[in-house]
């Protein structure tokens, strides 16, 4: 009942977007996770030579934005809570979620993984994931028709 009353288009436009802006934020902090690699005496492959395990990761990243995150915060949008807190509520919960786990974990399993990464990347989800709600609630429901 809930997936029949969204904007289908809208839900995957911004799911696209999603993606898209995460990708440009890996490729930006490719450079700056090599250069922390080497200082840190570690070595690893290229990002380009695993473009594999990113593409699985991003696939599921979206499957988490629109089947949960979109749904959850439409419905709690249509219960008459404030879309800008909705956003921040819910880009906080995801963001920590996903992209905290995996931090927390590698923080855990590697001695040179410090802590100002983690919070690095932290701080990119719960903003990213943020902006992309406030983006669904404010931008995408102006179009007037759902061309699918």
């Amino acid at each position: 009942m809930l997936f029949s009353k969204m904007n289908k288009s809208a839900r995957i436009i911004s799911t696209i977007f999603y993606i898209f802006g995460d990708i440009i934020y890996v490729m930006q902090s490719a450079k700056f996770y090599e250069a922390f690699m080497i200082e840190a005496g570690q070595m690893i492959p290229p990002i380009h030579d695993r473009w594999h395990f990113a593409l699985a990761a991003y696939l599921v990243m979206s499957m988490g934005w629109y089947t949960f995150v979109i749904p959850v915060a439409y419905a709690w949008k249509e219960s008459q809570w404030c879309p800008w807190r909705i956003g921040l509520l819910i880009g906080v919960v995801y963001g920590l979620t996903v992209i905290g786990t995996f931090n927390f974990t590698l923080a855990a399993l590697l001695p040179f993984w410090f802590g100002w990464i983690v919070w690095r990347d932290i701080a990119w989800a719960i903003g990213w994931n943020t902006l992309m709600l406030w983006v669904y609630f404010f931008v995408l429901p102006y179009q007037t028709k759902d061309p699918l």
